[in-house]
């Protein structure tokens, strides 16, 4: 039978408790930038790659439906209009257009431009045209 001093000494006290919670906030709050940072890294390429893959289908769309197709690119914002349809837009919070550009894709799906600049998480990038066309 065991007594009551040696069951009560086999759990934790209330400082050492305490002092377990505030090193994991201490961790927290170290741990946190970085992980807050790297999860808008990741949202900005996700959108740039969305940006990339609209304007490969609305080419190859050009060239299957023997359409033209434009593009406009301006701010935070990609629109695209195809032949007499009314224009569509994709709103952009991590990728930015400036200057502005336009692009045409012409019935064979290919653009009027070898690329469209971008500035994505600050830094200045590039989203080359045309790359649909080649053989992979």
């Amino acid at each position: 039978v065991m007594s009551r001093a040696a069951r009560l000494g086999a759990g934790f006290t209330l400082i050492e408790l305490l002092i377990v919670i505030a090193i994991m906030g201490v961790l927290g709050s170290i741990v946190s930038p970085y992980a807050s940072q790297a999860m808008r890294r990741a949202r900005a390429e996700a959108e740039r790659m969305t940006v990339e893959r609209t304007i490969e289908r609305l080419a190859f769309r050009a060239f299957a439906e023997g359409r033209g197709v434009t593009l406009e690119a301006k701010g935070g914002e990609l629109a695209w209009s195809v032949a007499n349809e009314s224009p569509q837009r994709l709103q952009l919070d991590y990728v930015f257009f400036d200057p502005a550009q336009r692009v045409f894709i012409n019935t064979g799906g290919y653009a009027d431009r070898e690329f469209v600049a971008l500035t994505q998480a600050g830094r200045a990038r590039r989203i080359a045209l045309n790359t649909w066309l080649e053989s992979k």
